[in-house]
């Protein structure tokens, strides 16, 4: 435990007036005072980017603002203007120690009125090397080795050292850190996540532009070339990786899957009805269609999709659903394996939720089964087999 050279002093702006915890520090080539005393004092500027070299050749960056101020010392034996630079917490969570208590327990210190600080916690100002007059020591009183070192600057009696003997550490609280000590990696990750965290005023307000690799944009070309709009609908082609005819013949592998299913709907007959009833749906509202028996016979690729039912019992409209297992593998390939995925085109829900606090009426609305309204092109498109599976013919 390090104690530092502190000091209170008056800061005065316009007839306002505050006591602060002052540090003198000779590592600093500015001074720095916490922007809420500035505020209070009515302090104005313009805002600058500042860089401050800190630890491990390291440079902080952070937005400041240049104020002129009245110093004071508590016995008024100093009364200057300063130039300082406004930040938040100059000084971390560094603390004062009260040496008139411990003047007591040392000898040295005994007979020295070291000034009372102020009852704000924190210490406000930083002053650096550009204030180089307030450093100047004019007497240093110093005990045993060891032991700290009471110096009586302009601004008044301070003490700079270990402010406890080495047994009685324990029973003290008071510590000083490194100004500006600078975080490792995972610190600072997560300092900037926090910032972001209360910076909402303005996420997901405005919107980002979508930034897509040379892939996702090949893909978003081909989808503007083959989509259509047709008799009410659009209409797009599958986004193919390539040749799509080197797909496995999984017709064997959907067959089985089909039976699995098959014998839960019939172990389940009101989930049997609804499966059905929803898939006759789809092909009464064109979604699907059924295929001759010579077409899936067909040479050529062509890949069977395995499906099964997902029910909803929260949901108020359809409780039953159609699963379609295009990640289903076949000698280690996969419908999905074939096909780009794209990019993500939907919007972060967090900014959609941060978007509600904007205007006093949201407005809400749900498109009904909207992918199953987007047609494939004829020559990509989904069929009923013969034998009851789902055929998508490239």
């Amino acid at each position: 435990m390090i104690a530092f050279c502190t000091v209170p002093v008056i800061l005065k702006n316009n007839g306002r007036r505050i006591k602060v915890n002052a540090l003198l520090d000779d590592a600093s080539t500015s001074t720095f005072v916490n922007a809420d005393v500035a505020a209070e004092l009515g302090l104005r500027g313009k805002l600058e980017k500042t860089q401050v070299h800190v630890l491990n050749d390291q440079i902080e960056t952070f937005e400041t603002m240049p104020v002129e101020v009245g110093l004071e010392s508590l016995e008024r034996q100093v009364d200057v203007n300063i130039r300082a630079r406004t930040t938040e917490r100059v000084t971390g969570d560094l603390l004062t120690v009260d040496w008139n208590t411990m003047a007591s327990k040392m000898e040295h210190l005994k007979g020295i009125k070291f000034p009372k600080f102020s009852k704000r916690v924190t210490v406000d100002l930083l002053i650096g090397l550009d204030q180089i007059d307030l450093h100047y020591s004019m007497r240093d009183v110093c005990g045993k080795p060891g032991e700290p070192v009471a110096r009586l600057a302009r601004l008044g009696w301070t003490c700079i050292g270990c402010p406890v003997k080495e047994k009685d550490a324990k029973s003290h609280t008071n510590f000083m850190r490194t100004y500006f000590t600078h975080h490792n990696d995972v610190m600072a990750e997560l300092n900037s996540t926090m910032r972001q965290f209360w910076e909402t005023e303005t996420l997901g307000t405005t919107p980002k532009a979508l930034k897509l690799n040379s892939k996702e944009q090949a893909v978003i070309a081909k989808v503007k070339s083959t989509l259509v709009y047709k008799n009410g609908r659009y209409q797009v082609g599958v986004q193919w990786k390539g040749e799509c005819n080197d797909l496995p013949d999984n017709k064997e592998m959907a067959i089985k899957r089909l039976e699995n299913t098959e014998r839960r709907l019939i172990s389940n007959p009101v989930l049997g009805q609804a499966y059905s009833d929803v898939l006759n749906k789809y092909i009464e509202k064109g979604f699907i269609q059924k295929t001759e028996t010579s077409e899936s016979n067909s040479e050529g690729g062509k890949w069977y999709l395995p499906h099964f039912p997902v029910v909803r019992t929260d949901k108020t409209t359809t409780k039953t659903r159609v699963v379609f297992d295009a990640s289903a593998k076949v000698q280690g390939t996969s419908l999905n394996d074939k096909i780009y995925q794209g990019p993500k085109l939907q919007r972060e829900l967090s900014d959609v939720l941060i978007r509600f606090r904007k205007d006093p009426v949201a407005v809400v609305c749900d498109v009904e089964e909207m992918y199953l309204q987007i047609h494939l092109h004829l020559e990509t498109d989904l069929f009923i087999d013969s034998c009851g599976v789902i055929l998508i013919r490239p």
